[in-house]
């Protein structure tokens, strides 16, 4: 039998701790697969093939909302092209990545919290570090960690919140056309960090 290098066995206990770190946090029974990574197409969401069944599923990171790119009904939101440019370094085509279902959303995309392999580097994490997500309290109201990380890149202005807590209007208002007016009587305590 061949034992892993002391590298190996390094990586495999980031990953699982990772894993179990996902399963703790949500706290309800998952179903995790690994695939391979065919194209990003915003700062939240990604297509990749399943390696068990070789079927491309859409996937949208779970807990977290990326500004947006421009839509049908709105302008591209600022940093949007940020967010997908640190989606893309993270799982460019052609990567391994693990991913932990965590339902279906409303447009049939798996909800799944993503594992970049090798590294084990939580997706949704790196994106909250980077700021250039938020956590999306309508799906991930128990996420403390998360919202943590938010909050330190809240306070450090890294990314989106770089000009301050006014100027970061989230997607889910964004994509309504509402002013900030709507946006701080939908989000009390946004400004403190408490969401």
């Amino acid at each position: 039998m061949v034992m892993p290098s002391p590298a190996g066995r390094s990586f495999h206990y980031a990953l699982l701790l990772a894993l179990q770190l996902l399963f703790c946090v949500f706290a309800r029974p998952a179903l995790a697969w690994e695939g391979t990574v065919l194209s990003v197409q915003d700062g939240d969401s990604l297509t990749v093939r399943r390696t068990d069944t070789s079927q491309a599923v859409r996937v949208r990171l779970y807990g977290v909302d990326a500004p947006e790119l421009a839509g049908h009904s709105w302008s591209a939101q600022p940093f949007s092209g940020e967010a997908r440019g640190l989606l893309l370094s993270l799982t460019p085509a052609g990567s391994r990545v693990s991913v932990v279902d965590m339902g279906v959303d409303r447009y049939g995309r798996s909800a799944a919290a993503v594992v970049s392999l090798p590294g084990g580097h939580v997706v949704q994490e790196e994106l909250l570090r980077a700021g250039l997500a938020w956590v999306d309290p309508r799906y991930c109201g128990r996420c403390v960690q998360w919202k943590n990380l938010q909050e330190q890149a809240r306070r450090g202005k890294a990314g989106l919140w770089r000009e301050g807590d006014d100027e970061a209007v989230p997607p889910w208002i964004w994509r309504h056309g509402e002013d900030r007016t709507a946006r701080k009587q939908t989000m009390p305590g946004a400004r403190r960090g408490r969401l």
